[in-house]
C-alpha cells in the first residue's frame, strides 16, 4: 500500500482519491478495495417483449389441413353464376390467422357431374371445424350414415342461429348422388329442386341429406372442405 499511497498509475493519491470520488481524505485501505474490486454496475431490467408463439393449426404444421366449414354467404341453385368449388376456394381464402396455414385446396361436399360427394373429396385424417376443434376423429368416417357434424362458418360463426341453415349437397345421407342437384347447380329455376342438408342438426346424416330438397331459387349455404 505504500506505493498506492503515493501514487496509482502515475496520479497522485489525492487526485486518484477525487476522481474515485472517495475524497482526499480517503485512506489507502479505501483506495485499494476501490481500485481491486470495481463498483458493482446495476443493469436495467429489460423492457423488450417477447411475441405470443404462433398457433398453428391443428395436424401436421407441415402438410394441408383437413377444415369443414359452411359457407357463411347463401347462394341460389345457380351458385350466382359461380360454382361450388370456386366458391368454397374463395371462402377458405378468407379464413384467415393461424388456421389458414397450409388448408390447401378446397372443394364443396356436393354430389355434382355424376361424380358422388364422397368420391369427390378426400378426408383421410382428422377433420376439424374453423376454431380447431375436432368434428370427426377419423375422416373416414365423414360419410358413414351414423356420422352427426356441426360445422362453423369461415369466420368461426354458427350459422344455425341465423335461420337459414340449409345447405346445398344434392347428395345422400351417406354422400352418395341425390336425385336432384339444381341441374349440376347451374340453375335457379324455381321448377327444379336441389338436395340439402342442415348445418347445426345433431341427426346422423342430416348435415348431407335433410330428407327434403327445396325449389333452386331459394337460397342455402354450402359445405367447403379444405386439405384437397
Amino acid at each position: 500500500l505504500t506505493g498506492l499511497r503515493q501514487t496509482v498509475d502515475g496520479l497522485a493519491l489525492d487526485e486518484l482519491a477525487t476522481q474515485l470520488a472517495l475524497g482526499p481524505e480517503a485512506s489507502a485501505e479505501d483506495l485499494a478495495a476501490r481500485v481491486l474490486t470495481p463498483p458493482t454496475t446495476t443493469q436495467p431490467p429489460s423492457t423488450t417483449t417477447m411475441p405470443p408463439p404462433t398457433t398453428m393449426p391443428p395436424g401436421d404444421p407441415n402438410g394441408p389441413k383437413t377444415i369443414l366449414f359452411v359457407t357463411k354467404d347463401i347462394y341460389t341453385g345457380d351458385m350466382g353464376g359461380s360454382t361450388p368449388d370456386a366458391i368454397c376456394a374463395a371462402s377458405a381464402a378468407a379464413l384467415g390467422g393461424a388456421v389458414a396455414v397450409g388448408v390447401g385446396v378446397a372443394k364443396a361436399v356436393v354430389s355434382i357431374g355424376g361424380v358422388d360427394a364422397k368420391d369427390r373429396i378426400t378426408a383421410a385424417s382428422t377433420v376439424y371445424d374453423t376454431l380447431g376443434r375436432v368434428l370427426v376423429p377419423d375422416g373416414a368416417d365423414l360419410f358413414r350414415i351414423d356420422t352427426a357434424v356441426a360445422p362453423l362458418d369461415e369466420t368461426g360463426a354458427d350459422v344455425a342461429v341465423d335461420g337459414t341453415s340449409t345447405v346445398w349437397t344434392g347428395a345422400t345421407v351417406i354422400g352418395l348422388q341425390a336425385d336432384t342437384n339444381c341441374s349440376n347447380f347451374t340453375t335457379a329455376g324455381g321448377n327444379v329442386t336441389g338436395g340439402i342438408g342442415t348445418a347445426g342438426g345433431t341427426t346422423p346424416g342430416a348435415w348431407l341429406h335433410a330428407g327434403a330438397d327445396q325449389p333452386c331459387n331459394a337460397r342455402a349455404h354450402l359445405y367447403c372442405i379444405t386439405g384437397q
